[in-house]
């Protein structure tokens, strides 16, 4: 088994981010992007992350992979899109894993 430890260096760096949360009573799931890596959208570093989503009220929140692979897509209406600006200069990146959230009305 291999066990990977954070580092600070880690946990300073300046990324996009995405990151999903709750509210306390668990009424509300939010989920953000942060763009990053130009001039107008720096990014995060996990402190930075942390105090967002207490700002927002969020308990339980994961931090998922950033960087390149930030990438918020909707589906409205028939249509779908990309809503965020993607840091890598290729656009979207193939990814391992993706979370779908479905809301049924």
């Amino acid at each position: 088994t291999t066990l990977f430890r954070s580092k600070k260096e880690d946990a300073e760096t300046i990324n996009p981010t995405t990151n999903l949360g709750m509210t306390q009573d668990k009424s509300k799931i939010v989920i953000f992007c942060v763009d990053g890596r130009t001039d107008s959208d720096r990014g995060l570093d996990f402190y930075e992350a942390y105090r967002v989503c207490k700002k927002l009220g969020l308990y339980d929140v994961i931090r998922f992979d950033g960087g390149g692979s930030t990438v918020m897509w909707t589906y409205e209406n028939g249509i779908g899109k990309v809503i965020n600006h993607v840091s890598d200069t290729k656009g979207e990146r193939s990814c391992m894993n993706y979370l779908h959230v479905r809301v049924l009305e």
